[in-house]
């Protein structure tokens, strides 16, 4: 087996807990990096995990219902990303670093 050191188009599963101008640009800066292939938005953790455990979805994406309160506040946010069964997590950090006030 080859390592891929440069995947694209991860089959990904989404659960938005906030319908936020933040969490929608940062789900638009996920699918843009063309790693992950946005290809479900599921409405509970028990459905984002279903995914994942029958293969549908190699990655979960959860972003949190206090995100934009926490981006405002400068504290680093958590992003969770839930990867394959028995492997573990991973998380990325969005900052308020990552946004410009206009």
């Amino acid at each position: 087996y080859a390592i891929n050191n440069d995947p694209r188009n991860l089959p990904t599963a989404v659960l938005v807990q906030e319908n936020s101008t933040f969490a929608r640009s940062t789900l638009s800066s996920i699918r843009n990096t063309g790693y992950f292939d946005l290809m479900a938005q599921v409405r509970t953790p028990a459905e984002l995990d279903e995914l994942i455990r029958r293969g549908e979805a190699q990655f979960g994406i959860t972003i949190p219902g206090d995100f934009t309160k926490r981006v405002m506040r400068g504290e680093d946010d958590w992003v969770d990303v839930p990867s394959i069964p028995g492997r573990r997590r991973s998380v990325m950090t969005i900052s308020k670093a990552n946004w410009s006030r206009s």
